[in-house]
């Protein structure tokens, strides 16, 4: 069921949080009516809220450290240092392997929502060699 089947008009608030004030007539927008359907000022109201809405995500999805960027073909990584004025990025893989890779060439993945690069960078391996057990002669 849809608000349309009550055959009134359809408004939105023009505040991003509702209230009551004395002049709610003056800050709400006519979104559907029942006999044209919808309005073309509360369609460019809401398109233009939408664009808003998303422009602001876009500025906030920048990479920070301790995101996750999925390397193809070796794993997910952990960003834990920007250098050089963030143009490079250094990723841990399994706390053991050290990725250098360019900040451009990170990109966000819509799709599988997460940071993905196919840049495969340079590595510098931190794993020590570990403790030398003596082998069970008998």
């Amino acid at each position: 069921m849809t608000l349309s089947l009550y055959g009134v008009p359809i408004y939105f608030s023009l505040w991003c949080i509702p209230e009551v004030k004395k002049d709610y007539e003056k800050n709400r927008m006519l979104l559907w009516v029942p006999q044209t359907g919808f309005t073309q000022e509360g369609i460019d109201s809401l398109a233009a809220r939408a664009q808003k809405w998303y422009d602001h995500k876009i500025q906030q999805a920048t990479l920070q450290l301790g995101d996750r960027v999925f390397i193809k073909d070796k794993g997910i990584a952990i960003v834990y240092d920007m250098i050089e004025g963030k143009s490079k990025l250094r990723l841990k893989l399994f706390n053991q392997l050290t990725i250098l890779a360019d900040y451009n060439q990170i990109r966000w993945s819509v799709r599988n929502n997460r940071w993905e690069t196919d840049q495969k960078g340079y590595s510098v391996s931190l794993r020590t060699t570990g403790w030398l057990l003596p082998s069970n002669s008998h």
